[in-house]
């Protein structure tokens, strides 16, 4: 409508904007209540049941990791990123990222992209967001990945080169073009496929799994901040290590 005509449609506008706003405190209402939806209870998958898919991806791809073909590094690649996306819960933008050897100087590396970083000495292996939904609020943020992921990603990061020499660690199914953050997205949601286990999985319900891990915890602080008369917010300030 601002396209066409933006004066002429000014009151659908508000209108749509109106109504934008009310479903978005309508979702986040349902967010803060703490409690699954009836599409996220009917896909909410458990330990055991996201321990039994990544050991089906795994099965797909050629022992010992040699890669010769298109379909292989496909299968390479979707274990990675089923690895990767349950391990750190972000959003999407593991499209935005590459894989490499951690430079000796981290701020040299472009902004425009998100970095998987591998480090030889120790084995360490650590996630560089620059691109993604809060940067412009947060700024570069780094976070350690398991060092058990090192040796695997050291033999996905030689594949990957073998195919694109830029080094994207998502590659869509030609092995040529690195995903869109919407591809990135669909292909996860077909992982289960195959598995045994009868889930659509998301990235969005991903990241509501690994939130929920500290859910215990987070009821038991405010109990505890209720019986003090303050806020949550008030009682992590009170908190001292």
């Amino acid at each position: 409508l601002k396209t066409l005509d933006a004066d002429k449609y000014e009151d659908e506008i508000k209108e749509y904007n109106n109504a934008i706003d009310a479903m978005a405190s309508k979702i986040n209402r349902v967010v803060s209540m703490n409690k699954k939806t009836e599409s996220q209870k009917e896909n909410w998958t458990n330990p055991e049941e996201m321990q039994t898919i990544e050991d089906h991806l795994l099965s797909l791809v050629p022992k010992n990791f040699v890669i010769k073909t298109n379909q292989q590094m496909i299968a390479f690649r979707n274990y990675i990123l089923f690895v990767l996306q349950n391990f750190l819960g972000t959003r999407n933008d593991l499209a935005q990222s590459k894989i490499m050897f951690r430079p000796k100087n981290v701020d040299s590396l472009d902004k425009e992209h998100n970095y998987i970083l591998l480090q030889k000495k120790g084995k360490k292996v650590s996630y560089l967001m620059n691109n993604y939904k809060n940067e412009k609020k947060m700024g570069s943020i780094e976070s350690d990945i398991d060092s058990k992921y090192y040796d695997v990603l050291a033999k996905y990061m030689k594949s990957v080169l073998e195919f694109n020499s830029d080094g994207y660690l998502m590659l869509n199914d030609n092995m040529k073009t690195p995903m869109t953050n919407n591809r990135l997205g669909v292909v996860y949601s077909g992982l289960a496929e195959g598995s045994g286990v009868d889930k659509k999985l998301s990235t969005t319900l991903t990241r509501h799994i690994n939130a929920s891990k500290g859910l215990d915890e987070v009821e038991q602080l405010k109990a505890d901040a209720k019986k003090m008369g303050h806020s949550l917010a008030m009682h992590i300030k009170y908190m001292k290590e």
